[in-house]
């Protein structure tokens, strides 16, 4: 995730076999929504990229390495 003033761009990489625009809708919906439950709406712009590989921004900030504990929503991912 990459914080701009109020822009956040997060980044991800895809598990083999998952639905990259669903995943893509996914991740957006959970981020607008805990934005809305905060009443933040509107007031942070997010951008979602999916990416085969997880890359430090040239200009120096900093990546952050996230992994995910929640469980996998059905649908994404093939069984």
């Amino acid at each position: 995730m990459l914080f701009r003033s109020n822009r956040l761009v997060v980044r991800l990489v895809a598990a083999s076999g998952a639905e990259r625009s669903e995943l893509e809708r996914v991740v957006r919906a959970r981020f607008e929504d805990y934005l809305t439950r905060n009443h933040l709406c509107g007031a942070v712009e997010i951008r979602v990229e999916l990416v085969d590989q997880l890359q430090r921004e040239r200009t120096g900030h900093k990546l952050r390495q996230i992994s995910s504990k929640v469980p996998r929503p059905s649908g994404l991912i093939p069984a």
